[in-house]
């Protein structure tokens, strides 16, 4: 069996597993006119959203904790008359519930965006409802694990340094860097 070469470059290294490549997303040609997409894209040549994987939105936690203290209450109000003063305990336990979920639905959205076209590199992460934003000169930029091979993606340069990857699993942060080397060494050789 022989091997050719084929013609067709390749776009990205193996299969991008958490990021998007876009190498038309700058400008698109609409007959004679060059027409810019839309401010949801942006012109962004490459896109990295990452994001906490979860079982419930935050209006479904809702729900279950109302149900939940629902039938708490039903059952202390049948136990209460059986002559069971268990009301204080079960307010207590619901109390302790709704705090735990409280927490968890201020950072149910906890997220990393990460969006790259040539001249501007931003990070975004999205902590408890606050928004933190780092821009880089993409030319500029360092990626390099923060400890070790399966730690944090750290992205510095300019004085500026970001941790990103907290959402990934740790057997897939290599991946993550290579994306990002990958999308900062291709960024002109559309």
């Amino acid at each position: 069996m022989t091997a050719t070469l084929s013609s067709v470059r390749m776009n990205a290294p193996a299969l991008w597993q958490f990021g998007i490549w876009r190498p038309d997303a700058l400008l698109r040609h609409s007959g004679k006119a060059r027409v810019r997409l839309t401010d949801q894209a942006a012109g962004w040549l490459a896109e990295w959203h990452l994001a906490r994987e979860r079982l419930l939105t935050p209006w479904q936690a809702g729900r279950a904790l109302f149900l939940l203290a629902t039938l708490a209450l039903l059952l202390s109000a049948g136990f209460w008359l059986m002559g069971v003063a268990v009301a204080p305990l079960a307010c207590l336990q619901l109390a302790g519930i709704g705090m735990v979920l409280t927490m968890w639905v201020r950072h149910a959205d906890d997220r990393d965006v990460i969006a790259l076209r040539p001249g501007l590199l931003r990070v975004e992460r999205h902590r408890a409802g606050r928004v933190d934003t780092v821009e880089f000169n993409p030319r500029w930029v360092r990626v390099e694990p923060d400890q070790h091979d399966e730690s944090l993606v750290r992205l510095s340069g300019h004085g500026l340094s970001v941790v990103v990857g907290d959402f990934v699993q740790r057997q897939h942060r290599r991946q993550l860097a290579d994306e990002f080397r990958w999308a900062l060494r291709h960024l002109d050789g559309r």
